[in-house]
């Protein structure tokens, strides 16, 4: 089954209900196809999947993405002085009356421009993306007539063209009573009733229609009309109930079977049975109970006796909930209001969906959701709610303290151009032209020549992640200074990679020894608008996919083009590639190696640490060490421990940690190089700025040339090529009968079915082109034949994964599918994840 991305030895917290708590799988495996989940479950029971991207989350757990159903993140000003009030004694309605709370912002917001608020929208946004959020509800509410309620949903609305996340809106135009209808609170609601949710709904701004249902806000009286006229044209209904005191609005929400009913600190009996008769969501708002020093908890103990859903979310607002940290508000959950780490989890995410009116389509983890994924660097899920630690899903940005040195390094290059001087690549031609002087009204132009002129690659395009993973690495070359481009092209790039903003490079025409001049030229002639940009997998041309995400091309300034196009990222991004599947071929070979000495009733004496030490090769050490693990409790090795007459094993199965053991080495060997590499400055010329007048200096070297990386390549392609090698060796060992005590060919009729004859021939072919890949189809069959007993647990876990795509061979048959799924298995990563408890190797 082909998939686009396969997440693989990772722990899910799927928050399936039809599973305990949770719904825990310890050893899982999640794939995906067109955005959508197709398979999340156990990874023994997975079908082979054949992807274009695996994801090895080395035990890390994943859970649905976080949604946050309740925020306030558009809006202008702040109200710090508020805060300072309330630490002085001033309650929220009493600051709420002086003219603060609610319609102090309204004022900036009305000043504010949609550009404005999207603008300072987008720093909270990415701070709650940052957390793992990939659903946000975004409430209007702060422009308080018509024009400014529609400004503030366009801007909502406009952020998901920003940031990869799913933006709901909600209309909340019955937030405050505005200055202008001082005295007439039912005339401000004719205004939202009549025109503001007819005009929402026209032009489908908005999901729902929310009412703060308040002593200090609207009657249940007013709410009941704009409920009315927001079910006559189908919008559905959310309330801020019981925040302040008792409004009966909770339940008066219920009679509309209204999404959620939030805040809930005063509900009553009566409020929570009309909840649960109606389905309807509470959400619970920490953050706004902690700011506002209230001290009267929501019920908490009558909503799960009554079995309403819990959600939780940040309500990020300027003045009661300046928060954006989702895990804080499951810790506030817990600490405060006494909740369950599974009900804070499952606030944040099943929960949280119920409340958008959104589970059907996520919220857990399961086949036909929507793929949105949060993985985490945690030990067990109950460290969401105590710690911040995402491993992937926050936005790719340099830390601030780049932006200064990299601001330096540009006003250096203006320095030494004031010399006039000439200098390589600012004032002069290139290569062989680099003797010409450029004019200074020429720079310019220059800049953009070179880009132009090199852009001249050819070929199909270039895999996106590796296309990506160059792009992060030219930012952190950038971000050292030593350039001399200027902090806005940075700034660029640096919101290409986290918009997803991929150029579509061609994957020939890099030289190496003069640095990745043509795919990096293609990178930079997108960031002037030139070529094209994959967007959503669409190829769009750059300027138009630039400006859709709000983003201006570039004018280059003097040294610029060649600073982008100079460098070794696309050579060391493609060895990275290389690198990280080569880390999956080496632990498949791993387990089928010891899958192998099962089947040949091979020993474990040659793993004996003892052995291993006194060589003192740390890769040997630690691949005997993963074999002895691997093998451990194994029935079948127990079966011939005594009276076995073989003094040895062939050096297939005897000299594995030897020969893994190397190839683990000079793997990490080429990881370092590459990780150096990663990390250092490929450019030409480098630029030193000085605090000595005059004493900038542009240096000319040879930094650009990939040689580092062309030795750390080959050394991959070495360790692949052994490590096919002897996988092939122990193939023909198990069809050798005098060699492996089975059944010739591993077939029980041999001479009227050919059994393993010419797979086993393919492969060594194979080795040959140095493509072998680590097949565990013949192992698995050699340990069929000693059934009943069983090798580990862990193998025989990997048994019943090959076993499930391929079925024990009794009579001969057409062999081709057989391999290609033994084939997908290992590339896939499913033959790790079904040994996810691989004991520490790699």
């Amino acid at each position: 089954m082909r998939c686009d991305t396969l997440w693989i030895s990772c722990r899910l917290a799927t928050l399936d209900p039809t599973r305990e708590g949770l719904g825990i799988v310890e050893r899982g495996v999640v794939a995906a196809r067109d955005g959508r989940i197709v398979y999340a479950g156990e990874a023994v029971e997975a079908p082979a999947f054949e992807a274009d991207q695996t994801i090895n989350c080395e035990g890390r757990w994943i859970t649905p993405g976080l949604i946050d159903p309740h925020t306030h993140l558009v809006f202008a000003g702040d109200r710090a002085h508020e805060f300072e009030l309330r630490l002085a004694g001033a309650s929220y309605e009493e600051i709420a009356r002086a003219g603060g709370g609610i319609v102090s912002t309204m004022t900036a917001t009305r000043a504010a421009s949609e550009d404005d608020l999207v603008l300072a929208a987008l720093p909270r946004l990415d701070a709650l993306i940052a957390e793992g959020v990939t659903t946000v509800e975004i409430k209007s509410g702060y422009g308080l007539s018509l024009d400014d309620e529609l400004k503030c949903l366009r801007a909502a609305r406009a952020l998901a063209a920003y940031r990869s996340v799913d933006v709901r809106t909600t209309l909340l135009g019955a937030h405050a009573l505005p200055p202008e209808f001082k005295g007439n609170p039912d005339g401000y609601i004719d205004l939202v009733c009549k025109q503001m949710i007819p005009a929402v709904a026209d032009a489908k701004l908005a999901d729902a229609v929310d009412v703060f249902c308040e002593g200090i806000g609207f009657t249940p009286a007013q709410t009941r009309r704009v409920f009315e006229a927001a079910h006559r044209r189908g919008l559905k209904i959310k309330i801020h109930a019981e925040q302040l005191s008792n409004q009966n609005g909770a339940a008066l929400a219920a009679e509309f079977w209204a999404l959620s009913a939030d805040h809930l600190e005063h509900l009553d009996d009566a409020g929570v049975e009309a909840m649960a008769a109606a389905g309807t969501v509470a959400t619970l708002l920490p953050g706004a109970f902690y700011f506002t020093r209230e001290h009267r908890l929501p019920p908490i103990e009558a909503l799960r006796a009554a079995g309403v859903p819990m959600a939780l979310a940040t309500d990020c607002n300027p003045g009661t909930s300046p928060l954006t940290s989702p895990l804080l508000v499951m810790n506030m959950a817990a600490t405060l209001f006494r909740m369950t780490v599974e009900e804070c989890i499952a606030g944040v995410t099943r929960e949280a969906a119920r409340a958008l009116g959104l589970l059907a389509d996520r919220g857990t983890l399961k086949a036909g959701k929507t793929c949105d994924l949060a993985i985490w660097d945690i030990e067990r899920p109950a460290e969401l709610v105590y710690r911040k630690k995402v491993y992937r899903g926050a936005p790719a940005r340099l830390h601030d303290d780049a932006w200064p040195v990299i601001e330096e390094s540009a006003r250096a290059v203006q320095r030494i151009l004031a010399r006039h001087e000439p200098v390589y690549g600012i004032n002069t031609g290139f290569g062989k032209l680099a003797s010409v002087r450029i004019g200074d009204e020429d720079l310019e132009r220059l800049q953009r020549n070179i880009v132009l002129s090199h852009a001249a690659g050819t070929g199909e395009p270039s895999p996106a992640p590796v296309i990506r993973l160059m792009m992060a690495l030219k930012l952190a070359s950038l971000a050292q200074g030593a350039s001399g481009v200027r902090v806005e092209t940075v700034r660029l790039l640096e919101a290409m990679v986290v918009q997803n903003l991929t150029p579509v490079i061609p994957c020939q025409g890099s030289v190496g020894a003069s640095g990745d001049l043509a795919p990096l030229a293609h990178m930079a002639a997108t960031m002037i608008g030139v070529g094209e940009i994959f967007v959503d997998g669409v190829r769009t041309p750059a300027a138009q996919a630039l400006d859709d995400a709000g983003l201006t091309p570039l004018v280059l300034g003097p040294k610029e083009g060649l600073a982008l196009l100079n460098g070794t990222q696309f050579s060391n991004a493609n060895a990275l590639a290389a690198l990280f599947e080569a880390e999956l071929l080496f632990q498949s070979a791993l387990i089928t190696g010891a899958l192998s000495t099962e089947a040949a009733k091979g020993s474990d004496t040659p793993f004996d640490p003892r052995i291993h030490r006194l060589r003192r090769h740390v890769g040997q050490i630690e691949t005997a060490a993963a074999l002895r693990g691997l093998m451990a409790g194994s029935a079948i090795r127990a079966s011939h421990l005594k009276e076995d007459e073989r003094v040895q094993d062939p050096y297939c199965l005897r000299c594995q940690p030897q020969v893994m053991g190397a190839a683990l080495d000079v793997l990490k060997q080429a990881a370092t190089t590459l990780a150096t590499e990663a990390n250092g400055v490929s450019d030409n010329p480098l630029i030193f700025p000085s605090d000595v007048e005059g004493g900038d200096e542009a240096l000319s070297g040879g930094n650009f040339h990939a040689e580092p990386v062309a030795f750390a390549a080959d050394m991959i392609a070495l360790a692949v090529c052994e490590i096919g090698s002897i996988a092939e060796r122990r193939i023909a060992m198990l069809v050798d009968p005098a060699l492996s005590g089975l059944p010739a060919f591993l077939t029980p009729k041999p001479g009227l079915n050919s059994g393993f004859m010419i797979p086993q021939v393919t492969a060594a072919a194979l080795v040959s082109e140095n493509k072998q890949k680590a097949y565990p189809l013949a192992a698995a069959q050699g340990c069929d034949f000693h059934a009943p007993l069983k090798s580990s647990e862990v193998l025989e876990a990997v048994r019943g994964l090959v076993r499930k795509q391929v079925p024990h061979l009794d009579d001969d048959r057409h062999f081709h599918p057989d391999m290609e799924a033994a084939n997908r298995l290992v590339r896939s990563g499913a033959v790790i994840a079904a040994a996810s408890d691989l004991p520490g190797v790699v």
